[in-house]
């Protein structure tokens, strides 16, 4: 398939590793994307976007998937219907929501459980960060922006960007599966939220772009 699937990470030693290169790795693999591994610098707080931005540059295809190390691939017929919306729009958020399974299910599927035979701990009614775009509108926004280190808001801003640059396409009506590991320490009034502040008011093409040729790329 035609699709280039950027994957941040950064091993831990633990749980993660497990999910990563146990599970999630080879199901992509077995959908014949190609498959970017963008790690982050190995000390410090862990950088998404450094690590999406570093998934880009190996990307072979004009079409991309961005989605956490954690969650399970997509089916098959789902990432066709992704890639359709992706060139119409530019780019779609690939889930509605977001369910999550408990570290017991979370072994099982580890241990060769069919997925769909174990129940979510809980869904949230939202999903902000996996998203199907096009190279040119990750070209577009500059990259992700690399001043967001550590827990939370990357994701809502580049999806910001996006939304502020091309339109609000509505998202799938999917719900993205994540496997079970521990969670970083997150602070409630964090810079990152504090930086997430100078995207919330682009919501026009103008806005938009007058605040990247600002900020500059980081690509």
């Amino acid at each position: 398939m035609d699709v280039s699937i950027l994957l941040p990470w950064r091993p831990d030693g633990g749980i993660r590793d497990r999910v990563f290169y146990d599970y999630v790795l080879p199901k992509w693999q077995e959908t014949g994307a190609d498959i970017c591994v963008g790690e982050d610098d190995p000390t410090g707080p862990f950088n998404c976007s450094r690590a999406q931005n570093r998934a880009f540059r190996q990307a072979k295809h004009d079409l991309l998937f961005m989605i956490g190390a954690d969650t399970l691939p997509l089916y098959r017929t789902d990432m066709l219907d992704a890639r359709l919306c992706a060139l119409a729009f530019g780019w779609v958020p690939l889930f509605s929501q977001t369910g999550y399974y408990t570290k017991e299910g979370t072994e099982q599927i580890l241990s060769g459980a069919d997925p769909d035979s174990i129940e979510l701990d809980y869904v949230l009614p939202f999903c902000t960060g996996p998203v199907a775009l096009t190279r040119d509108a990750y070209v577009a926004t500059g990259g992700m922006d690399e001043r967001f280190s550590g827990w939370g808001y990357e994701d809502a801003a580049f999806r910001q960007t996006l939304a502020g640059l091309f339109g609000a396409p509505p998202a799938l009506p999917l719900t993205a599966r994540c496997l079970w590991h521990e969670v970083d320490h997150r602070i409630a009034v964090s810079p990152n939220e504090v930086l997430m502040r100078d995207y919330t008011p682009l919501t026009d093409p103008v806005k938009t772009q007058a605040y990247l040729d600002q900020r500059g790329s980081f690509l």
